[in-house]
């Protein structure tokens, strides 16, 4: 009935009262049991085989009131939520009709696609009458000066409709639906705007905790334990790389998720073990310990009781100049974006802590977030350090010691595609593939050290403060980072000047300065 209603005629009136009838609790019957019957039956109903493209528009149409209705039921009856998920896992024929849809802006039923996406995620969202689909049309014309609806047209902000919103999903809801949509290939080819609106809904509203747990996944995706695909055959990889960039900044990040995501898109961008350049596809080989990395360089501990966050290691790397996880300069500009997002902004854990210590000083200072008002501990983690000191402290603990060999290899790999793993896990400590000189190699070494010296001094007896020892050493570390970065001999003397010269003022400053004294340096 739902598929055949015509698009000028109101949908079935049994829409409603179907809803509330399987959510209807009874001796005997349970509402989240019968979904493994009722979503098949949808889908034979609503994407049959062969379909005409009227039918398909019909359908989308259907799928998407069909969702709403659940989500006014949500009210009612918490189990709704229980059957959320099911929507996106169990129709999957449904589901790759609407993304191809989406993807293809000339299909017949892309309008139709579009309406449902737009009521889908506002329904995920918790936005009643769904959101604007924020079409290339609509950017364009808002770059042209030109916005349609006035200046509170929500498609020029968030791209949420202003209507009384639903209550909020739970982070495992929200996770099971954003892993759903992403086992389809088609996911990854479609347009940046709706991508990023799934995003919105899944992701910004997640909590430390479901942050922390999407990055352990999508890292545990990308060592190979779950199965790597190839990168031309396959978008997700690709996807997920965009979405742990997205999890680094959120606003809610705990310390351990932002500094996996930084340790494995460092490793990512200019290391690799050996004989990683004979490898002839993209893999793993093997991963490292966060919990041990964390226990190596002084960082506070991970809880006995919460699960260890592997970063893995990818070989068969290039430099290929796309954006496609098998490029070595795609990493790099996702690094460098992501600490450009971090470095000017106080970290979620550093900021809390700053507020409940009361010791937030009132300077001019103050940043557009009311609640930080300093930019005294920006690019630090909770413990006050530097996160571009952390990834000085990474560079050393893989250039020391090996990467662990990965888990089981999942059963889609190929024998050829095991085997070529097998022969880059060497087991030994990874090297940089950037080609340092001695000299560029000495040079950051003093800086790390001559860093770690004034950090390591007492602030006691007119000593410098840690957020005076923070700006100092940022700018060196900053620049001893740098030099990975120079491709040819005039980028490397761009790199390591500036550095020399700061390191002969470094060395100068004592590490029991006062204040008087630190502002004539």
């Amino acid at each position: 009935a739902l598929a055949s209603a015509p698009l000028g005629e109101a949908l079935p009136s049994m829409l409603p009262s179907f809803c509330k009838w399987w959510l209807r609790a009874s001796e005997g019957r349970d509402p989240v049991a019968l979904q493994s019957s009722i979503w098949p039956a949808l889908e034979e109903g609503l994407f049959p085989e062969k379909a005409s493209m009227t039918t398909m528009v019909s359908s989308f149409r259907g799928l998407a009131e069909l969702a709403v209705h659940l989500r006014d039921a949500s009210s009612q009856d918490p189990k709704v939520e229980k059957l959320l998920p099911g929507l996106f896992e169990q129709l999957p024929r449904g589901v790759t009709l609407l993304l191809k849809a989406l993807a293809w802006p000339k299909a017949p039923s892309h309008m139709a696609a579009v309406y449902a996406h737009c009521n889908l995620v506002g329904m995920v969202s918790g936005v009643r009458g769904g959101v604007q689909s924020g079409s290339h049309g609509q950017q364009e014309s808002q770059k042209n000066g030109k916005r349609k609806g006035g200046p509170q047209d929500p498609s020029s902000g968030t791209g949420l409709a202003d209507e009384l919103p639903w209550g909020a999903l739970s982070d495992d809801t929200r996770l099971s639906i954003l892993s759903a949509l992403q086992q389809h290939q088609v996911f990854g080819t479609m347009p940046g705007h709706l991508q990023r609106q799934w995003q919105q809904a899944l992701l910004s509203p997640l909590s430390p905790p479901g942050i922390r747990s999407r990055c352990a996944v999508m890292l545990k995706m990308l060592s190979g334990t779950q199965g790597l695909a190839d990168e031309e055959q396959d978008g997700t990889p690709r996807v997920n790389a965009a979405q742990l960039e997205q999890l680094a900044v959120h606003s809610r990040a705990p310390d351990e998720a932002i500094l996996a995501v930084l340790c494995f898109l460092f490793t990512a961008a200019y290391f690799g073990p050996e004989g990683d350049k004979t490898a002839t596809s993209v893999g793993t080989a093997g991963n490292y310990s966060l919990r041990s990395f964390k226990s190596s360089s002084g960082l506070p501990g991970m809880p006995a009781d919460c699960e260890d966050i592997v970063i893995p290691v990818l070989t068969g790397l290039q430099d290929l100049g796309t954006n496609i996880v098998g490029d070595r300069s795609a990493w790099r500009t996702k690094l460098q974006s992501a600490l450009a997002s971090l470095a000017r902004r106080t970290p979620p854990e550093a900021a809390e802590k700053l507020q409940s210590s009361n010791e937030e000083p009132a300077g001019n200072d103050a940043q557009a977030d009311t609640s930080v008002r300093t930019c005294a501990f920006q690019g630090c983690l909770s413990d006050g350090s530097l996160l571009v000191l952390r990834l000085h402290d990474w560079w050393d603990h893989i250039s020391e010691q090996g990467p662990s060999p990965s888990a089981a290899m999942s059963p889609r790999i190929s024998p050829k595609k095991k085997k070529q793993r097998s022969e880059t896990s060497t087991g030994g400590a990874l090297n940089c593939i950037v080609a340092l000189k001695d000299a560029d190699v000495s040079l950051r070494r003093k800086a790390v050290d001559a860093c770690r010296k004034i950090l390591a001094e007492p602030e006691e007896n007119g000593g410098l403060s840690t957020r005076q020892k923070n700006a100092i050493c940022g700018l060196p570390l900053s620049l001893a980072l740098g030099l990975l970065s120079a491709e040819s001999e005039t980028d490397r003397r761009q790199a390591s000047e500036p550095l020399t010269e700061v390191l002969e003022i470094l060395v100068q400053i004592p590490g029991t300065a006062r204040a008087s004294e630190f502002a004539r340096i």
